[in-house]
């Protein structure tokens, strides 16, 4: 089943989500979309989750959006998080197709697929029944593992090893790319800027 999504049905959500969880919390996301990630509510979930130990698992990329838009400060939580006791952030040569979290290793939550830069009225929700929440969690961290393990996925020690882009330009850049019927994967930071 689908939902779709409003702003701040899907920060409520999230907000939820992260309080929700006990132990393990895994994030795939592609740009983590600065206006979601960077939403006090959102930020401060994240940040005491962190403090009470829930090991955080984050996999986004290979850009992120920073902002807020048409500001000079390049902030997201997730380059806050990098480096933080409990938590492994990594980035993805190229944009995930699926973005979701796993609350525990139980719960899923998941998105359609969607351009990078989409606002919160472009995006749905993937309502996964309760009784197949469990074996999808399983399914999704073992491709999360697997990216890691072939390198698909590296671990990150600083926000420079992400391009940063205001919202606005990361919705042009992934247009761009997706216009010459590329998809928007890049191996390194550099083959990212040069498209530029």
């Amino acid at each position: 089943m689908r939902q779709t999504g409003d702003f701040s049905a899907m920060v409520s959500t999230f907000c939820d989500d992260i309080k929700s969880t006990q132990k393990t919390l895994l994030i795939v996301t592609g740009e983590s979309n600065c206006h979601i990630y960077n939403a006090e509510l959102v930020r401060n979930a994240l940040l005491e989750a962190q403090k009470r130990g829930v090991k955080l698992r984050i996999m986004a990329g290979p850009a992120v959006c920073v902002g807020p838009v048409n500001s000079k400060e390049n902030t997201n939580t997730i380059l806050e998080l990098i480096n933080k006791k409990n938590v492994e952030v990594y980035r993805r040569r190229g944009r995930a197709l699926l973005h979701y979290r796993i609350m525990d290793g139980k719960r899923v939550y998941m998105e359609i697929p969607h351009v990078a830069g989409a606002n919160s009225s472009e995006r749905e929700v993937l309502i996964i029944r309760k009784e197949e929440q469990e074996l999808c969690a399983e399914r999704l961290e073992d491709e999360f593992n697997y990216q890691v393990e072939k390198g698909i996925a590296e671990r990150v020690h600083s926000p420079d090893d992400f391009l940063l882009l205001p919202g606005k330009r990361l919705r042009e850049l992934s247009s761009m790319v997706e216009s010459k019927g590329q998809s928007f994967d890049f191996s390194t930071k550099e083959e990212l800027m040069a498209y530029l």
